[in-house]
């Protein structure tokens, strides 16, 4: 499920996401798109996102593998 979180794929892109992040909760995955443990955090991660939608608006999430 990892396909549902947006990835940056470079030192370059993360700086950005930090940067053009303001007023907001930024959540990054540093990790493996194979191993399980972010697979399992990939699936999770963005159906609560969901489930709690009062967070959309005050929320980004990406991984970076």
């Amino acid at each position: 499920m990892s396909f549902l979180l947006p990835k940056l794929s470079s030192k370059k892109e993360v700086d950005q996401a930090i940067k053009s992040t303001a007023e907001k909760v930024l959540v990054l995955r540093f990790g493996r798109d194979e191993d399980p443990v972010c697979l399992q955090l990939d699936d999770i991660v963005p159906r609560s996102h969901q489930v709690c939608g009062k967070f959309q608006n005050q929320t980004r999430l990406y991984r970076f593998d």
